[in-house]
């Protein structure tokens, strides 16, 4: 009973300094423990039975977090120069062949008009990263595209749904998408065929390192514009792939639940 009752204080004492919302998650109860812990030897003590003058403080708090943020700053450094080597080599020079008319013949299906509006994130968010308007027009859909019966875009389907306006949502070119399109492919079958751990996302940079990909921009930047957007895409698809599985995750943990309930009934 007293080590319950010790137990039990402990639990409190913790929740207390949560506020008034005493449901504490894991994390949220593991960080105001290690705050309570730190706040320890880090104060000055009141009163005492030694004289002597008083002794500064074991730990700072500002350097402790210091260092913890310089830590995790040069890992950050040294990880994207490792993605920025393995993206700039893996980028092909010239461009891969593909012709449009192929392509805009073909009737497109809730795929491609998927990744054809995905592409759209894509093309919003790379021209502030970039100076060239060359290559910032080869992102941008051309009006000759959407009028020719023979370029004509079909994927653009549903991005024309989802405009609430004419124009509110950005139409990505026939190169772009072409770009975007076997960048998933590649991501797709990696992600449903490999386990998920915690090296899943340099092996899909290992396959897309074995695939021609077609390469887009000016002379001079196409090789750091590809890298960029491959870069892009594979980082908003993998937190895509992350939420679904979290939430697969959370079904299954309220099955187990659901479970373990009925099972006292």
């Amino acid at each position: 009973m007293t080590l319950r009752a010790e137990h039990e204080r402990f639990f409190g004492i913790v929740r207390s300094f949560h506020g008034d919302d005493g449901h504490l998650t894991i994390i949220q109860f593991s960080q105001i423990y290690r705050l309570l812990s730190l706040f320890t030897p880090v104060r000055n003590a009141v009163k005492g039975n030694c004289s002597g003058p008083a002794e500064g403080v074991l730990v700072s708090i500002h350097e402790s977090l210091a260092e913890k943020a310089k830590a995790a700053a040069e890992l950050k450094l040294a990880v994207e120069a490792k993605l920025d080597k393995k993206l700039l080599g893996m980028v092909c020079t010239e461009d891969v062949c593909c012709d449009e008319r192929d392509h805009g013949c073909q009737k497109a299906g809730a795929h491609e008009m998927v990744v054809y509006y995905l592409a759209g994130y894509v093309h919003k968010k790379i021209p502030k990263t970039i100076t060239c308007e060359e290559c910032c027009a080869l992102l941008t859909a051309s009006p000759d595209q959407f009028n020719s019966e023979e370029t004509q875009l079909n994927q653009r389907r549903l991005t024309e749904l989802r405009s609430f306006k004419p124009g509110c949502l950005r139409e990505a070119s026939f190169k772009l998408y072409a770009l975007i399109k076997e960048v998933e492919e590649v991501v797709h079958d990696t992600l449903e065929t490999s386990a998920v751990f915690g090296d899943i996302f340099w092996m899909v940079l290992d396959r897309l390192h074995a695939t021609a990909l077609p390469a887009i921009g000016c002379n001079e930047h196409h090789k750091f514009l590809t890298a960029k957007i491959i870069k892009c895409y594979c980082l908003m698809r993998m937190h895509f792939f992350s939420r679904k599985k979290n939430r697969e995750l959370l079904v299954t943990e309220k099955v187990q639940n659901a479970r373990k309930k009925a099972k006292l009934l």
